[in-house]
């Protein structure tokens, strides 16, 4: 199980930056406005570290941990169904 937390761990702070910049791009996509805060997936980056810092990058990794938790296998899931409560 301890596995399973770290690898889903690894994968949030490997993504969440992806993630965001792509939101971000997305929705300036949709916007009516003619001026672009970014134009590029590098562009976007450099300028969310400047404006909001490094941790600018981590916006919204808790809801992403929450959306991708850790599985139980079915061996640990065979293991709890003969635990008594």
């Amino acid at each position: 199980m301890s596995a399973a937390v770290e690898a889903s761990t690894i994968m949030v702070l490997l993504t969440n930056p992806l993630w965001l910049i792509k939101t971000r791009m997305e929705i300036q996509g949709q916007s009516a406005a003619a001026v672009r805060p970014y134009r590029g997936v590098l562009d976007a980056a450099t300028t969310i570290v400047k404006e909001e810092g490094m941790l600018g990058l981590y916006k919204g990794r808790r809801h992403a941990s929450c959306a991708f938790p850790p599985r139980l296998s079915s061996a640990e899931v065979e293991g709890l169904r003969h635990l008594k409560f």
